[in-house]
């Protein structure tokens, strides 16, 4: 397990490598005082747990360890910190925890799509039918949808490609050009499919029935093997954080 000595050292290497320097040797104090982790890394930390929880709507685990190389108990340590000092709001408690800025909201698929949200997802049977205990919970409100095809939602800070069917002819051919390899091949290799994936979601968020009808591929398969490690990575977004296996969950290139 890392000391506090040695994150200190680790930090102040990443400081180093973002152009910063330190003044007084390797501590970040003054010479003559001692501060403590809590005291000096911390709100370094937390700015940057911040700023991606601000850029990115919502922040996980997973993430800030990524961010900060941080031990698995430390990274949670921050969390419940941020927490505490009313920075972050925590939704999902438990190993599913995602955190936002407070009053920021988390979009949810029934207040985008409706109440009927998972009844066209085209998957396997298991993601059919699962909220049908939502229907008339939740109002459906008129669709509005931009010049190619894709839904608007207020919720949403992009348009999202719900159903193929509905998009402009001229910009479904483009996406299917884009997933033109993997739609007429029967294996690829992670790293290809990968990349046609963060090419079709880029600028957009793309429902997961909507990808796996591009890429012709089975739905939970294709989530479970190439979109939950790429946004376990930060390289995918999604639409609804507290509904990781939602069968409407969208995905969005990370910026």
């Amino acid at each position: 397990m890392i000391t506090e000595d040695q994150l200190e050292q680790q930090c102040l290497g990443w400081f180093r490598e973002g152009g910063w320097e330190t003044a007084f040797g390797p501590d970040l104090a003054h010479d003559g005082y001692s501060f403590t982790l809590r005291d000096t890394l911390l709100p370094k930390l937390l700015s940057g747990e911040l700023a991606a929880a601000a850029s990115e709507k919502v922040i996980t685990h997973g993430r800030v360890r990524e961010m900060t190389g941080l031990h698995p108990f430390d990274a949670t340590r921050l969390l419940q910190e941020a927490v505490e000092q009313g920075l972050l709001e925590s939704h999902n408690p438990g190993r599913g925890a995602v955190y936002c800025l407070p009053g920021a909201g988390i979009p949810t698929p029934e207040e985008v799509f409706g109440a009927s949200s998972e009844q066209s997802m085209p998957s396997s049977a298991h993601l059919t039918g699962s909220s049908a205990h939502l229907a008339g919970n939740t109002p459906h409100t008129a669709e509005e949808r931009d010049a190619d095809g894709c839904l608007l939602s207020d919720q949403l800070d992009v348009p999202v490609i719900d159903s193929l069917s509905r998009l402009r002819p001229e910009f479904r051919a483009s996406l299917e050009k884009l997933a033109s390899a993997p739609r007429t091949k029967g294996k690829m290799s992670a790293e290809d499919m990968r990349t046609v994936l963060l090419a079709l979601c880029k600028g957009h968020f793309v429902a997961l029935g909507s990808l796996a009808e591009l890429v012709n591929r089975d739905p939970d398969a294709l989530r479970q093997q190439h979109l939950k490690p790429l946004a376990k990575s930060g390289k995918l977004r999604l639409a609804f954080p507290t509904a990781p296996t939602h069968a409407r969950q969208a995905y969005r290139a990370a910026e």
